[in-house]
Formats: C-alpha cells, structure tokens, sequence
C-alpha cells in the first residue's frame, strides 16, 4: 500500500508541475503517458476503460452531450432497452461517443454490397470479371448522369479508340462524320449527318449502301445536283415522257444499251442547244479525239481538223472556205500535190505531164467548180473511202478502214458508232452523242455543266434511271408504276422521309456489309473504323475496336476483347473490364497492372463493404488479410537511405538490426531528423549490454576539462579516429550505469601508502558535457605496486533521437594513480569492463 500512496503523491505533483500527467515517468511527454511499471511476467500492464453493461449506461443517457464527445467505455453485456444514443451498442466491445450516438470501434459483421452486374441470361450478381454481364440500368462514362446523358443507355463524354470488330444495336449517328481511312460496310448504314471520307470507301458486292434523308423514298433514284450531291428524285406513278432514241430500222422505242438506236433530231454535245449548234444535226462543242475506226456521213466541218490516224469518211465531206485542211510533211513544198500510194497514204508530189488533164471529182462548195487548190472548200456528191479500195458500203458516204485520230476539234453530223471506240485522252463532247457499243476511256472523262451523257441502248426509254449490276455495267431501268412506301420515317412522327436534311429512324434490322442484320438492330459485317465523335446505344463489343477520336456511349457496353485508347478516354460511369487492364504495360498480368506513376484524388477502398468512410482517404476493408508495408534495411537512425526522400510520417517496416544505433526489425516513422520507432507493443529489448571494445588508461585532469581532454571510453561504435559513440534511437531520457573494472598503480613505480584515489568520468552528449561523478577508490598498495578495483556508476542524460552520447574518464592530479580499464577476451565477463543503458 506504501507503493501505491507513493505513486499518487508523485502522480499529483507532475499534475501541479507539468499540467501533464506521467504514470512511471517524470518526463511526460502527452496529457497522459503512461510508462509499463515493469517489463517482466510479474504485472499485467495496460489501460481499462470505465466497464459499464448496455442498460447502466443508458441509466447514464442525460448526462452525455457534446461535452462528452470522445469518451470512452467498455460494455460488458447487452441488456437494457436501447435508446436513440445508444442504438449502436449490439455487442460486448469498446464504444466511443460523437456527441449524438455511441459509436462502437468497430464491427465483426461486415456489410456485403449489392453487385448491380449481373450473369447474361439469370439473375444472378457477378462475381469474376471473365463473366458475361449485364446491366439494365444507364451507363455514363467520363460525365455526370445529367443532361442528355440521363436519356441514354450508354453514354461516352470524350475520346475513344476502338481497335477491332463492333456490332452496334439501331443506332443514328446526330452529327458529321469523318472516316480518315478506309469505311468498309458489309451490313445496311443509316446516315442522317453527313459521311466525309478522305481515303477510299468500299462497298463488298455482298453489302448496301444507303443515304438517308435527301429526300429518299420508296422507289427513289439518286441523282446528282451541279456539285455531285445526290438526292433521291420523286418519280411520277407512270412514266410519261417518251424515249427520244429509237431502235434503228423502226419506230421502236429503245429499252437497253446493247440495241442499233438512232436520232431523227439534232444532237449537240458539251454546249447549249442555240446558235450554230442549233442548226447542226450532231454538234460537239470541245476537242474530240477518236483514235479507233470512225464512219461519218455526210458533213460540214467548219474549224480546222488533224486527224491522228485514218478517218473513214462514207458521205460527202465539206471544208468551209473559212477553213483548209493541212498535211504537214509527207514531201510537203509549194505547188505540189497529194498523191495516195496503194495503201491510201497521201504524199505531196509534183504532178506529172500528161497528154490531158483529168477531171477533178472534188468541187468547190456552193458550185459545180472543179477544186483546184487545198485551200479551197470542197465537196463530193459521191461516197468516199479512205483505207481501202474496195467499194463503200451504201449506207456510208465517208469510210474509213483502220483506226483513225482526230487531234483537234471535229463536227459530226447525226451518226451511229457500230464498232468500239477507244479515246486515249480527253474526250470533249459539245452536242449530243449516241453510242450503240462500248466506248472505253483510258483517261479523264470530264462532262461540263452545260453539256449532257446519254447511253444509247441498254434499256433506254422515256422515264428511265441508270442502274448498275454487279460489275459496275449501268442499265436504263424501267421504273414501277406505283411508287413503293419509304421504309424510313422523320423522327417524331409516322411520316415519310423526303430529304437527306430530315431527322430519320428505322424500326426494323439495319445491316452494313451482308444481307442479314441476324439477332441484331444495327449489324456492320466487317472492320469497321470511327475516327470522329459517336453515340452508341446499350453494345456488346466482341472483337477489339479502335476509336480514334471521341467514343460516345450512353447505356450499358460489355466489351469482350481489347479496347484499345489512343486519345484521352473519359468515362462518366461504370466500366466492366472482364480481362486485365494495364496502364504503361502491354500485357498486363493483374486485373489492374499499372506500369509508372498514378493519381488517385478521392477517397479509396481496398476490400469489404463498397461503402466509403467519408473521413478516411485510404481504407483496408478485409477481414482477413493484413497491410504489408515496404520492408528495407535502415543503416542508421539518422540517415533517410534507402528511403532517400523520406519526410515526416512515413513508415516503413525495418528488417536490419544496428544496436548501436538501437535499431531493431520493426515499424518505424521519420520524424525530423531521425527515424522513430513506431511502439505498439513493449520492445523486445529495453535494456542493451555494452562491452569496452578495447582496454585504455586514465590521463590526468579534473572534472573541468572532462569536455575536451581525458581518454575515451570506447564503448558504442567507431564515428572518427579514436572517438566512439552510442546513438540515442528516439526522443528521452537515458540511463547509463558502468561496472569499472582493471588494475590501479602509482604513476612512479613507488609503494605509496594506502590512500584515497580520486577518478572523474563524464557524460558528453553531441561533444558537451552533460553529466558527470567523482569516484573515490580506496588503494591498498601491494608488492606489485597495483591495486586492482571494481566501481559501479550511474549517469544520465535528456536527448534527442540522433544525438551521439560518448564517456571520458581522468585521474586527478595531486592523486596520479592512472586506472587501466581491462577489456582483454580472455578475461570472464565478471573480470573485464562493461556497460548497460536503457531509455527511461
């Protein structure tokens, strides 16, 4: 009872003197600190809360407010009816109260969140991320569920890449799109925007294409304004303008490109119907080059032709007398004639005297004057071969046999091609033209906008529209009689679309790329490549996709493959990843690999309930797992290495023992200067056992010049020459008690008389004195001249973790009796020097 009426006078005294209270300590260091009064098995050591049962402390509901806040009890058993205070209280446990309820410290019950994913097919909450799921609700990601997101299933606020395969549900796209690369379609695609692509674009001969608005219809055709835009056209319910192209040898119209048509009426190709070309039967307003064989009946060409090649000319051919006709070399000189060899070949040479002048078949247009010169402009009632000597057939008046070129520009009277024609350049067409057979153009072909195309033949009729087979072949195609009702609807209503500017939708099956859209609403049958904004409707992606720009998705997305990102990705809702996601790493191996440096700003969960603590940044939820901290070997307690930038607070779980500088495996935390070990339970050692490292001998002084002079105890370890040191591992107070042992003898060698010896030892902390005692050894001289003692001495110190604690010892002067201090290892532990220190 004396113990205990002492540690309340003492407790009562720090009380008055430090307004801190410290239980087995003088030097406390909180409100409350309280020291274990015993390190052994002897005592039980610890701290009980006030033990109350739940119905006495409800007795006690008046008497805690917002005064009590952080109190602290233990409940010892579950009784009592539960009031508002303290409704918590469902177990035997530590509570604390918040100045409302008695929380308690924590929960053996965890709280198992609803899985909102569930199995494709059931009902059941999924549980692994290779799982096929679902989700019924909304989806938004990288946005607030606001706004036009709360009205879609999958939303997308930001840039996506989708690398592979996409099967999309009935989708319309609301804005522009750009494709930078190539657009395969296998399936039907609905645009109601506008498509620019800037590569090429392809169509399978297994797909469809279709544009929608433009004013599309059931039984519609495309046709193209100035500028190439194309609207689908309005056609009347029966057709009633009248092919003006007829099969020749009758007065059938014609119906398809493959028929002998001809034209009773003028044709003007590449200008206007007016002026001179309103006058001609076949006009053409531009170079023409014909490089084939050509037949021309009857003509007038009023400009300057060259001819590449042969022109086979079956009716009468007139030059105007504005114009002349040119033969450039072939023996070309002044006064000279064109002679033809057996081939036809024309060759200026001089004419040969004869007996008479034969009579000259050409004559001078507008007369009977025979023509005399090349200048003039001449005519011929007759049929005319060129290339051959055989007889023109009489439906010709200008043949020509063999392949002909016409380099400049050429008039052509109302005429049938039979045979094909092949333009090796640009073919300028100024009236219009009818072709019965193929006409194939190795280059450009440019029609202007003033001029025409019409395909003779091949289906050709009144009311007709140009359609393609499989080969790109186009054919005049009769249209229906009634016109069929237009599969899409303006948006809002149940009327039909007329334009390609209408808002549109479709309830049924839309496929891009094949002929079925098979379970699905939207279906493109092939790669497919989204390089601009989209919105997409509740998907499952099963192969990789790549988004280039911006993926928007308003519902619930299931991807089964690769998304691959390679812009920003922003994701306003929840995201399902069945595989492994990495960050910085192509393979990754976890469910969440990241390769570099993260940020996470928010509150963080790892396990248990999904439920945050709204104060707690970062919490650990499993019950049966634990924190593993980096674990490193510190090499001192005041050098942050390896954990070069340390600061305060941060803990690390140290696996090297340094007793010199009293580390030990366990948690320790930087603080300042030093790292502290972080206590929790009662150190494995508290008290630690030095032995001097080597024997030394007393110099001469007194307790003043203990600071700078005497011998150093080498006790600790080796910091500079000759001077060792023991370094104080935390903030406090420390104890150092010395057994001195080793002989003492008279500095001359003389037997002195017994007498009292006086020895001073120091304490220096950091090189400054902090403590010291006077030692006063009785010597017995003996025959040897020595005496050999045995001392036993206390100091004390207040220090900082880091601080380097080192001892000196004199022998005073009036009294030179140096003491030699044994450290020898053949000595017993009992016959040697030694030290123990604790921290108190």
């Amino acid at each position: 009872m004396k113990k205990y009426y002492i540690i309340l006078l003492y407790f009562s005294g720090i009380v008055t003197l430090h307004a801190q209270v410290g239980i087995n300590t003088e030097t406390p260091k909180t409100t409350l600190h309280i020291i274990p009064s015993k390190t052994d098995a002897t005592t039980a050591e610890g701290i009980i809360a006030p033990n109350l049962t739940r119905a006495q402390l409800i007795s006690k509901d008046a008497r805690y407010g917002t005064d009590q806040n952080g109190a602290i009890i233990y409940i010892t058993a579950i009784n009592g009816t539960v009031s508002t205070k303290t409704a918590k209280i469902t177990e035997i446990g530590y509570y604390y109260f918040d100045g409302s309820l008695w929380q308690p410290f924590s929960s053996s019950t965890p709280v198992v969140p609803t899985e909102p994913w569930r199995v494709q097919g059931s009902t059941t909450e999924a549980t692994a991320n290779t799982q096929n799921i679902y989700q019924a609700g909304k989806v938004v990601i990288g946005a607030a569920q606001t706004g036009t997101a709360a009205t879609e299933t999958l939303y997308v606020s930001g840039t996506s890449n989708i690398t592979g395969n996409s099967k999309v549900g009935s989708s319309t796209v609301s804005g522009n799109e750009t494709v930078g690369g190539t657009l395969a379609v296998t399936g039907a695609t609905t645009l109601s925007g506008t498509l620019g692509v800037a590569g090429a674009t392809t169509i399978a001969s297994t797909g469809s294409f279709t544009l929608a608005g433009n004013g599309a219809a059931a039984n519609k055709y495309l046709m193209s304004d100035a500028s190439g835009k194309g609207t689908w056209t309005t056609l009347p319910a029966t057709a009633t303008n009248a092919e003006p192209w007829l099969v020749q040898g009758g007065t059938t119209q014609a119906t398809a490109n493959t028929q002998n048509i001809y034209q009773a009426g003028k044709v003007v190709i590449g200008a206007a119907q007016t002026g001179t070309a309103a006058t001609e039967t076949l006009y053409v307003s531009g170079t023409s080059n014909i490089t084939g064989n050509s037949k021309v009946g009857s003509s007038t060409v009023t400009g300057n032709q060259t001819i590449g090649g042969t022109l086979a000319v079956t009716g009468a051919t007139s030059i105007a007398t504005t114009g002349s006709f040119t033969l450039a070399g072939n023996g070309a000189a002044a006064g000279k004639y064109l002679v033809s060899d057996a081939s036809g070949k024309g060759t200026w040479t001089t004419l040969p005297t004869y007996p008479t002048v034969p009579t000259e078949p050409w004559q001078v247009q507008g007369g009977t004057t025979a023509a005399t010169t090349n200048a003039q402009n001449i005519y011929q009632t007759g049929s005319v071969g060129i290339g051959a000597s055989t007889a023109v057939p009489a439906a010709y008046k200008f043949q020509v046999t063999g392949a002909s070129n016409v380099t400049g520009n050429s008039r052509v009277a109302s005429s049938t091609v039979v045979g094909a024609q092949t333009v090796g350049t640009t073919l300028g067409v100024t009236g219009a033209t009818t072709l019965s057979s193929t006409l194939g153009v190795a280059g450009a072909t440019t029609i202007a906008s003033t001029g025409s195309f019409t395909l003779a033949g091949n289906g050709a009729a009144a009311s007709r529209y140009l359609m393609s087979d499989a080969s790109g072949k186009g054919t005049w195609t009769a249209l229906p009689t009634t016109a069929t009702t237009e599969p899409w609807l303006v948006q809002g209503g149940t009327t039909l679309a007329t334009t390609n500017a209408q808002n549109i939708y479709q309830t049924g099956s839309v496929s891009i790329g094949s002929n079925t859209a098979g379970t699905y609403k939207f279906q493109v049958t092939g790669a497919s490549n989204i390089t601009g904004n989209s919105r997409v409707a509740s998907s499952t992606v099963v192969g990789a996709q790549t988004v280039g720009t911006t993926l928007g998705v308003t519902g619930a997305t299931t991807l089964a493959s690769t998304l691959g990102v390679t812009g920003v990705a922003t994701m306003s809702n929840n995201l399902l990843v069945t595989g492994n996601t990495g960050m910085g790493i192509t393979a990754p191996t976890q469910k969440l690999h990241v390769v570099g440096n993260e940020y996470v700003s928010g509150l963080g969960k790892f396990g248990g309930a999904t439920t945050l603590n709204a104060s707690a940044q970062l919490e650990l939820g499993d019950t049966n797992k634990g924190l593993l901290p980096n674990r490193v070997a510190l090499t001192s307690a005041t050098v942050k290495a390896p954990v070069t930038n340390a600061v305060d607070g941060m803990i690390v779980y140290n696996t090297a023992t340094v007793s010199a500088q009293g580390l030990s495996p366990g948690f320790y935390y930087w603080r300042g200067t030093t790292w502290t070990r972080l206590v929790d339970v009662i150190p494995q050692t508290t008290v630690n056992l030095l032995n001097l490292r080597s024997g030394v001998t007393s110099t001469v002084g007194d307790v003043t010049t203990l600071a700078t002079k005497g011998v150093v105890l080498p006790f600790g370890d080796l910091v500079s020459t000759g001077v060792y040191a023991i370094t104080l591992p935390e903030d406090g107070s420390y104890a150092f008690n010395f057994r001195l042992y080793g002989p003492i003898k008279e500095d001359g060698g003389n037997v002195k008389t017994a007498r009292t010896v006086i020895f001073y030892i120091g304490l220096l902390n950091n090189s400054v004195l902090s403590d010291a005692a006077e030692i006063n050894v009785n010597v017995i001289p003996s025959t040897n001249i020595s005496t050999v003692a045995t001392y036993s001495v206390v100091l004390a110190c207040d220090g900082k973790a880091g601080d380097r604690i080192t001892f000196r010892l004199h022998h005073f002067s009036i009294t030179p009796y140096p003491w030699s201090l044994s450290a020898s290892s053949s000595n017993s532990q009992a016959n040697r020097t030694s030290m123990v220190w604790w921290k108190l």
